[in-house]
């Protein structure tokens, strides 16, 4: 029976060396997107680009941007926070415009649709919406919508608009 605690201490010992000699892995390269460098701006920068950005993706009629939802005077600002707040007031009117249209208007829905497709197109999309979770969902959405589903935009719409 003492054989039994000498191959058990032996095995201990041979996991414990092997483990020893095992190497760390290599670090891991952050995703090309992560390696850029972050810049960050002062409240009145941020707010001068929301509405440069404003003035540059237009609302359907009716709507007009409001003042930035962001108010911290002396927080600083992700460069891009500014952009990415007008683009979020931009597809809540566009993705509101194509609810209402819905099955009352077909080519104001139809066109509503299609102005709010091309935010893929935009540099918010590819800067700020993340790949994996939030891009799939907004084109899952817009695809649904063309096959006549708007259940996804209303979502959508229901989930990052204000009321």
């Amino acid at each position: 029976m003492r054989r039994i605690p000498l191959i058990g201490c032996a095995l201990s010992a041979a996991v414990t060396l092997a483990a020893c000699a095992v190497e760390a892995p290599d670090p891991v390269e952050p995703p090309p997107s992560a390696q850029g460098e972050t810049t960050f701006t002062d409240f009145g920068s941020a707010v001068d680009e929301y509405w440069e950005t404003a003035d540059e993706f237009e609302l359907p009629d009716g709507y007009s941007y409001p003042d930035p939802s962001f108010n911290d005077v002396s927080g600083s600002y992700q460069t891009g926070y500014g952009r990415g707040e007008a683009v979020r007031v931009w597809r809540c009117a566009w993705g509101t415009t194509y609810l209402t249209a819905f099955g009352e208007d077909p080519t104001t829905a139809t066109e509503a649709l299609e102005v709010f497709a091309t935010i893929v197109d935009t540099d918010v999309f590819a800067n700020s919406y993340d790949p994996a979770s939030m891009q799939p969902v907004i084109r899952d959405a817009i695809e649904r919508a063309r096959l006549g589903d708007p259940s996804a935009m209303q979502s959508i719409t229901d989930g990052g608009c204000p009321k």
